[in-house]
């Protein structure tokens, strides 16, 4: 069944508003970063999901800004979402969701990888592009 209308309108929004709640609260509970000051209130969002052995999304943010970013693991094998330059290393647990505040320290592509066993040898990399 399809609402249309005003009871269509308002279904969306109540979904609009549960999403934003769920985000809200997952951003809420931060996992300190790499970057100067610790953890900041983030600016900008963006999502990644781990699907087989590859990081789905490609995060894009300005310098400046503070991302929060949402990682998803729907998959019943542990992965860590890691940043060497900026000194980042998150467990990221089967089938949970974990939260990470990234602050660039200037424009340039922020390399992430997975380093759970052989997964970044096998392409488990990304990047998040600072402009």
């Amino acid at each position: 069944m399809r609402l249309r209308g005003r009871p269509g309108a308002l279904s969306m929004v109540g979904v609009g508003i549960a999403v934003g709640a769920a985000t809200t609260a997952l951003l809420a509970g931060l996992v300190p970063t790499g970057g100067p000051g610790g953890t900041k209130t983030p600016s900008v969002t963006g999502v990644i999901t781990i699907e087989d052995l590859a990081f789905v999304g490609s995060p894009q943010m300005k310098d400046g800004e503070i991302l929060g970013l949402i990682i998803t693991n729907p998959e019943d094998v542990p992965h860590s979402f890691d940043i060497d330059s900026l000194d980042i290393h998150v467990q990221v647990s089967p089938e949970t969701t974990t939260a990470v505040v990234i602050e660039p320290t200037g424009p340039g592509d922020l390399e992430f990888y997975c380093s759970v066993h052989t997964h970044r040898e096998r392409g488990m990399v990304g990047a998040i592009s600072v402009e």
